[in-house]
């Protein structure tokens, strides 16, 4: 079961979100920009290699990109969920550059992800 909580901002949404955490701590929260199954705004997908040389290129933030990283095998393959939004850093184009590895806004097409879901069965 998901609940999902919206509104407009200074509503209270988050608050609201943090007292049911409290009340309720067997449940699972997940925030704008986490990494929820149901939901990978603000989350790049990306396969092994494009991981690994994503790591290579931002060696400093290893552990936190590390830490922030869910693996999904599909099919046999490896891909990486990565929450970058929730990396706190200064180092220019980092997020510009995890950004294009989103699915949303276009930047992954439904065929593109049915037709590597269907070439990977």
């Amino acid at each position: 079961m998901n609940y999902f909580v919206e509104g407009i901002q200074g509503l209270g949404k988050s608050t609201l979100v943090n007292q049911l955490a409290v009340k309720f701590p067997e449940l699972q929260v997940c925030r704008e920009g986490d990494y929820s199954p149901v939901d990978l705004a603000w989350c790049a997908w990306m396969s092994k290699a494009e991981y690994d040389a994503m790591l290579a290129q931002y060696d400093a933030l290893r552990d936190d990109i590390k830490a922030k990283t869910v693996r999904e095998t599909i099919n046999g393959q490896e891909y990486y969920v990565v929450s970058y939004t929730q990396i706190l850093t200064d180092i220019p184009g980092f997020h510009k550059d995890l950004e294009t590895y989103e699915i949303y806004n276009g930047r992954k097409a439904l065929k593109e992800l049915k037709d590597h879901q269907r070439n990977h069965r």
